[in-house]
């Protein structure tokens, strides 16, 4: 079943537009931001940490000082697709940057007393989580799917079913349609195969690249 899930999940973000892939990256960043925030506190008391209302607020807002970083430092315009070391790099000058801020603004509203350990583990933290998954993303962007051909199932029957069942563990080949002359079955879907006309073959061939 996760056999290609990871060339699925690839195929999934290489299909999004520009402005989705770029606010699917400011949402992971924000969750990220957050999350590395919380755990440091965390790994600092020693405990799970438990926020106020007021440092909850803070938490929160932590984002707010980090985003506007990465985006001038570029961040937000790089491909992922192609990060490489001067990317990682930048990644290390935004957090840096960031920690810097966040730890005046810690200091100051005092949740922290001398919270010079929590400086390092929320660097460490959001340095290895914000790069991390940048080269995780690029990890899937970059792996090339197996070699297969695309083939039709002509007949939606139960031996139809069974035979797209079998073919879904074969890395050679991917089913993309059904083929049925029954009317009622025709526009109905098999999971997320779709049924179709034996007379839409042709049109199969020439966007699916169908061989068999």
């Amino acid at each position: 079943m996760f056999k290609n899930l990871h060339y699925r999940l690839g195929e999934r973000l290489l299909g999004l537009g520009s402005i989705s892939k770029r606010l699917l990256v400011l949402i992971t960043d924000y969750l990220i931001l957050t999350f590395c925030f919380w755990a440091s506190l965390s790994i600092r008391m020693n405990s799970l940490y438990l926020p106020t209302i007021e440092t909850n607020l803070l938490i929160l807002c932590g984002p707010a000082i980090a985003m506007p970083i990465f985006y001038l430092l570029g961040l937000y315009r790089s491909l992922i697709a192609y990060s490489n070391y001067s990317t990682q790099l930048t990644i290390m000058v935004a957090v840096s940057t960031y920690t810097l801020l966040w730890f005046i603004i810690v200091l100051s509203a005092g949740v922290v007393e001398k919270p010079y350990d929590f400086l390092i583990i929320n660097w460490l933290l959001t340095s290895f989580s914000i790069g991390g998954i940048r080269y995780f993303a690029r990890w899937l962007l970059r792996i090339k799917a197996p070699t297969f051909s695309n083939v039709v199932i002509y007949g939606a029957g139960s031996s139809g079913v069974q035979l797209n069942a079998a073919m879904k563990n074969s890395p050679e080949v991917k089913v993309v349609a059904f083929l049925d002359d029954n009317p009622k079955l025709q526009g109905l879907y098999i999971e997320d195969l779709k049924i179709q006309k034996p007379s839409s073959l042709s049109r199969l061939i020439e966007r699916k690249e169908v061989s068999e």
